[in-house]
């Protein structure tokens, strides 16, 4: 056997299980954030995301979409998360207990 043919070999049964198994891919994708207000001690800002899901052998879709609403704190470590809420834009979230946004 080549080694070509090694190489296309392995490739394959690499890749063989994910098609069987039909695992879903997902991209979580996140705009840049825009700043609603600015205090002395935190900031508040807004940003856009969209959740796109993909199943092998099939296109992908829009699993969900919405805002975050964050509150940032200013400590002696630098600016943390304080608070982060997240607003979706529909009503329903298919397998929301499954896939955390």
């Amino acid at each position: 056997m080549s080694t070509r043919n090694s190489i296309r070999s392995r490739a394959r049964s690499n890749f063989l299980p994910l098609k069987k198994n039909k695992i879903a891919q997902g991209r979580h994708l996140v705009s840049v954030p825009r700043i609603l207000k600015v205090e002395a001690e935190t900031i508040r800002s807004e940003a856009n995301y969209a959740v796109f899901r993909t199943k092998p052998d099939e296109l992908s879709t829009v699993f969900n979409v919405g805002r975050y609403l964050d509150t940032i704190r200013r400590t002696d470590e630098g600016l943390k998360f304080e608070s982060r809420v997240c607003v979706f834009d529909g009503e329903m979230i298919p397998n929301s207990l499954i896939y955390p946004i």
